[in-house]
């Protein structure tokens, strides 16, 4: 811890610098990131960048980092004299050399790299830079005015600033202006002009509503200047050193060595600042900051807050242990067991240079005896108010001390114990380890330890909080005690406890909003807690049901140091004692509120830099690696700047953040919009920045490369699928052919068992006409059966034939049929005359079986004139063929009788072979047109008359040029 401590007071005092009851300032040097000591001039620009021109570049400050710009950045000379903002934003800025540039949208632009300044042709560095209310920039050099049009038309004239006793021939109309002005060529008032010298220097015109005045500058003499009259102000080298910081409050001019402030309007109250230093420049801020630039020792920066510090300069030892208020002075003890006390702080000592005499003192017995009861004094290891005389138990230093009237309250490492004061005895021993701090309550002591909190009433047993309230078990660093009697419990690591009645009511640390959780020192004021650590000091409201951290105070607000080791209230007054002294402060006129700003300094895209002024992007897919480089500024927050972003398109949630760059190094592609807010230490935010961007698409997310790859994808998986299919088919269609190969082969084989059945009738026949004798039937049967036998020979591989031969078959069966019953039949076949029976095919050998039946078991009956008709009738479309065969005969059910009466059954052989072939056609010539058969017996219709059989079947046909293989 004593480490730490070490390093955060060299923090300190590297930073600030304080003397004896001058207001509290920030220093700011080049160890710091400022280009030179040397600091010619200072300027806030409108996005509330401070800039300052120094003897090795321009230097710009977000108040927490430095950016320098030199040579290599573009400015003609690295000695920057002078810098002015006009109402576009643009800084020019004054060079040690003959040359003119300003600095717009993060960019140096000057005459080799701008078009309308390469028409400015600077023999010497200008004098005065002016703008007019239309826009034009006047540029004054020692004998030369140019004037830059807004519409970037450069004219020059043969006078200037060193011409101050003449009246410009061309007087300039000024907006705002910075530099050294002559009156005479300023456009003013013809009663304004009447009251003018020639020797006088324009400084400015008031905007003052209730008191308006022009504002010159003498030799020696500071003129404010109204149509009912004249000011006049003694004011030493007034023309090279005065400055206003606004209207007409204050004016600021050189004394030498430091400056005055002067409030006009309060008898000329007035205020000095830094007398040992050679002060270049004076600006105020818009948060009320007021900057001092010196020549050869930096910047200062001076808070609106008006803190002072006390007893520092002109002290050996200014490490404060404590403060508190005995009778009308303000007693502080130091490190090095030195006591001294000043008067009590008042409105005068920060309204004008009123001194406060510190003087030493004796902390003896007489003192003792005037403490407040109850007050409790931070000792800190120094042997405070020379308690080491009183018994050899304090010779290592006392750490905290209690006054209890007639009673001390005394802790060190040795334990914690009572002490009389009247006989500087120890009364009781209440603790006897090492403890941290004590405090009495009512009848209980409360005693820290590094452990945690014990307490006891009577010293015979300490009782550990830490069992029951984990927050206890933390290291006890001090105590305060508030009006309604809450017990305000400091730790080491843990933050502030509120403990009444056995219970914690409110804690505070680094998520409540305390800026550190190692609280070294409370006091408690009414409804305000004050918590010092080494992160500055907090305010608590401490209101019941309220509860909560109002503000925090650091070195930005005026402190000499952000290590707090105590804190007292007087009324309004704080003071606050550091390492490196006290700083007391009216906590009424400390700000609450800033300015924020939020710039965007750098947008980085894949290594190339785009301008922060583009608020929308469009980017290349590959252009997806983008950073955005930002600064908020608060000089009053001292650098305590919290970021919230979100990226809408990528995550709609807002983020939180302290760092100062963000960086999004592989976006897809997509429309975003950035939003950016930067919150000072007030909780103040600053306007939003939003920047849109957008990542264009690859050509494989564009919409036309999406339908070509649709379409390819389609076409490819149509192609896959008709491949499949073609195979599957091709498999189909081996199969089938196999198929068909079989069912070919049956049909052959079911004609080989008709065939045969065929020709054992025709030898019977053949073999009775010869056991009968009758040679001549015998040779014609033979011939007929011959060439019916032929006939089928040539068929029997072809599973169509043509209506013409399918006749001729008939024809000669038919006949060898006749001759077997002794032609007792007659036939007929008719054609229809549609059918060109050269060309139609039916299918082979399905109508003889059915021929055959009629022949023989129709017409072959005794006592019968059978007659048998074979009709061909085209059906609908010529693609069905009907084939009708009447017998005459007794009919089915008759003819079944007349066999059962003669015995003359035979097994039906050839009709169970051709219903078996046309199961086997009809799977062949799949389809709509399947072979139909449908038999008749004419005899059981009475619809019809006579008897007989009729078989109606119905063929597909085929023409000759649809089929190959007959």
């Amino acid at each position: 811890m004593r480490s730490l401590l070490v390093i955060l007071l060299c923090c300190a005092l590297s930073s600030l610098r304080t003397f004896a009851q001058e207001y509290s300032y920030t220093h700011y040097d080049t160890k710091d990131g400022l280009a030179n000591s040397t600091v010619y001039n200072i300027c806030q620009t409108k996005d509330g960048f401070i800039w300052f021109c120094t003897e090795t570049g321009l230097t710009r400050f977000d108040g927490c980092r430095f950016k320098t710009f030199t040579t290599t950045n573009g400015l003609p000379s690295n000695q920057v004299l002078n810098a002015w903002e006009d109402s576009r934003g643009r800084l020019w800025l004054m060079m040690f050399k003959d040359a003119i540039c300003y600095y717009a949208d993060g960019k140096i632009h000057n005459q080799e790299n701008d078009s309308i300044l390469k028409k400015v042709h600077i023999h010497a560095s200008w004098n005065a830079i002016v703008e007019s209310p239309d826009g034009n920039i006047t540029v004054q050099e020692a004998n030369f005015t140019h004037i830059i049009t807004a519409a970037g038309k450069v004219t020059t004239y043969p006078w200037g600033t060193s011409d101050w006793d003449k009246l410009a021939a061309m007087l300039i109309n000024i907006s705002t202006f910075s530099g050294t002005l002559p009156a005479n060529f300023v456009m003013l008032p013809n009663d304004i002009r009447k009251a003018v010298r020639p020797n006088w220097i324009f400084l400015r015109k008031s905007g003052s509503v209730n008191k308006p005045y022009y504002a010159f500058a003498g030799t020696d003499t500071l003129w404010f200047v109204t149509p009912s009259g004249n000011e006049r102000i003694y004011a030493p080298h007034s023309q090279y050193r005065t400055v206003f910081l606004n209207d007409h409050q204050y004016v600021i001019y050189n004394r030498l060595k430091g400056v005055k402030v002067v409030e006009q309007g309060r008898e000329m109250t007035s205020c000095s600042y830094f007398t040992d230093y050679d002060i270049n420049a004076v600006i105020k801020d818009r948060e009320q900051n007021i900057w001092f630039s010196t020549q050869g020792s930096g910047v200062f920066k001076v808070s609106p807050n008006r803190f002072k510090s006390l007893f520092t300069k002109e002290k050996a030892d200014t490490y404060i242990c404590d403060i508190h208020r005995v009778g009308s002075s303000i007693c502080i003890g130091t490190k090095s067991n030195d006591y001294w006390k000043f008067d009590t702080i008042s409105d005068a000592f920060f309204e004008n240079e009123t001194k406060n005499k510190s003087r030493s003192f004796v902390a003896d017995d007489h003192f003792l005896q005037q403490l407040p009861k109850q007050t409790i004094f931070q000792v800190a290891n120094a042997d405070f108010l020379n308690l080491g005389r009183l018994s050899a138990k304090f010779s290592s230093g006392v750490k905290t001390m209690q006054s209890l009237q007639d009673t001390l309250l005394l802790t060190n490492s040795a334990g914690v114990f009572l002490v009389s004061i009247k006989n500087k005895k120890i009364i009781k021993t209440l603790y006897h380890e090492r403890a941290t701090c004590a405090y009495k309550q009512g009848e209980t002591y409360y005693i820290g330890t590094l452990k945690g909190l014990y307490t006891t009433s009577d010293g015979s047993k300490a009782l550990y909080k830490g069992t029951r309230f984990p927050e206890f078990k933390n290291n006890i660093s001090t105590f305060a005690e508030s009006n309604d009697g809450t017990l305000w419990v400091g730790s080491n690591g843990g933050g502030v406890y509120g403990y009444r009645e056995g219970k914690i009511i409110a804690a505070f640390d680094n998520s409540t909003g305390l800026s550190s959780n190692m609280c070294s020192s409370l006091c408690a004021s009414g409804n305000k807690l004050w918590v010092g650590s080494e992160k500055g000091l907090n305010q608590i409201d401490i209101t019941p049901g309220v509860y909560k951290v109002v503000s925090n105070i650091t070195v930005s607000d005026g402190l000499n140091s952000n290590i707090v080791n105590s804190v007292y209230v007087d009324g309004s007054f704080i003071y606050v004692g550091t390492p490196v002294g006290i700083t007391v402060f009216d906590e009424r006129k400390v700000q609450t509120h800033g300015i924020c700003y939020l710039n965007m300094t750098d947008i980085i895209v894949s290594g190339q830099y785009k301008k922060p002024s583009q608020r929308s992007l469009l980017l290349k897919h590959e252009e997806n690696n983008i950073s955005f480089a930002y600064s908020g500024i608060s000089f009053l927050s001292g650098g305590d700047i919290t970021y919230k972003y979100r990226v809408l398109g990528l995550d709609d949630t807002w983020k939180y953040t302290k760092e100062t760059v963000l960086t999004y190094p592989s976006l897809p592609s997509g429309k975003y919009t950035l939003e950016l807010i930067a919150i000072n230490k007030f909780r103040n935010e600053s306007k939003p920045l939003r920047y849109h961007f957008e990542i264009e698409k690859s050509i494989l997310e564009t919409a036309w490369f999406k339908s070509v790859m649709i379409i390819a994808g389609i076409i490819i998986i149509i192609v896959i699928v008709r491949y499949v299919i073609l195979l599957s088919h091709r498999k189909e269609r081996k199969a089938l052919m196999a198929d068909h190969k079989m069912k070919s082969l049956e049909q052959m084989a079911l004609r080989a068992q008709m065939n045969p059945h065929f020709i054992f009738n025709c030898l019977n026949s053949m073999q009775r006409y010869i056991i009968d004798g009758d040679i001549k039937k015998a040779n014609f049967y033979l011939s007929r059966f011959a060439a019916l036998v032929r006939e089928t020979l040539d068929n029997a591989a072809r599973v169509f034939i043509t209506i013409e031969e399918e006749i001729r078959y008939l024809t000669n069966y038919i006949d060898l049929e006749r001759v077997q019953i002794q032609d007792a039949f007659e036939y007929v076949i008719l054609i229809d005359p549609l059918i060109n029976q050269a060309e139609l095919m039916i299918p082979n050998m399905v109508l003889q079986p059915f021929v055959e039946n009629a022949i023989k078991h129709g017409l072959d009956h005794p006592g019968i004139q059978g007659k048998l008709t074979v009709s061909f009738i085209l059906l609908e479309e010529r693609r069905m063929l009907q084939c009708a065969i009447d017998d005459n005969g007794p009919g089915i059910k008759q003819s079944m009788e007349l066999k059962q009466k003669y015995g003359r059954q035979f097994p039906a052989k050839g009709m169970s072979i051709t219903n078996q072939r046309i199961l086997t056609l009809n799977q062949l010539q799949s389809g709509d047109r399947p072979i139909r058969i449908q038999v008749i017996d004419v005899g059981e219709e009475e619809s019809v008359g006579g008897t007989g059989t009729r078989i109606m079947i119905n063929l597909p046909v085929k023409y000759y040029d649809e089929e190959s293989d007959y």
